[in-house]
């Protein structure tokens, strides 16, 4: 179930006594966790259902740097994560994905209208990509182009490929390295990749 704004002005009302925390017209929730000086900052981009246990394992970590923590009605959608790429400028892009382990290759796919409906094809398949329209909980309208090119980050300890990582691409594009991170054994998943990019203190 997606968020209404009523629920959006709320949570960000609470996390503002907390941290450094703004509402974009895509209604995405994104604030700041501070870490120890020295490090870089990473975007971690999540649904917003999984918002309260990506914090609860965020806090467990020794951050060195910045987490900027993303909570997107839409987070499978490219427009809304480009938004955010785009006005903060992190480094790295940290982005939640089915599974478990860390990821830094996809091999790129579309959805076209098949004939039992929405159906996933290669990139050079000759049929036009579906468009949805989207209406943000903010009321704000855009265009989802269901076409997500391929793309590859140098390899982290133990990553690999997953074919659902469809955002690595967007992140490229905006100057940001990219990884994703399976939602299964999540704050282990989220320490491997930290630790791997040097944004956890040592000891």
């Amino acid at each position: 179930m997606k968020p209404t704004l009523a629920v959006l002005e709320e949570e960000l009302e609470a996390l503002s006594r907390h941290f450094q925390a703004s509402l974009d017209p895509f209604g995405t929730l994104t604030f700041y966790l501070e870490g120890a000086p020295g490090g870089a900052t990473a975007l971690v981009w999540s649904p917003w259902a999984l918002g309260p246990e990506l914090l609860g394992a965020l806090a467990e970590l020794p951050l060195r740097g910045r987490a900027l923590v993303a909570l997107a009605p839409e987070a499978e959608d490219a427009t809304p994560f480009a938004a955010v790429l785009r006005h903060h400028r992190p480094r790295y892009a940290l982005f939640l994905t089915p599974g478990e382990g860390i990821f830094h290759r996809f091999p790129g796919f579309k959805e076209v209208e098949g004939e039992a409906g929405p159906e996933r094809v290669p990139l050079d398949d000759p049929r036009p990509a579906r468009t949805l329209l989207r209406t943000a909980p903010t009321g704000l309208r855009y265009r989802e182009l269901r076409a997500y090119p391929a793309w590859e980050s140098p390899a982290l300890n133990g990553a690999r490929p997953h074919p659902e990582a469809a955002l690595g691409a967007v992140a490229l594009a905006e100057g940001a390295l990219p990884y994703a991170v399976g939602q299964g054994k999540l704050r282990e998943n989220l320490e491997r990749a930290l630790a791997a990019l040097g944004l956890l203190r040592e000891g």
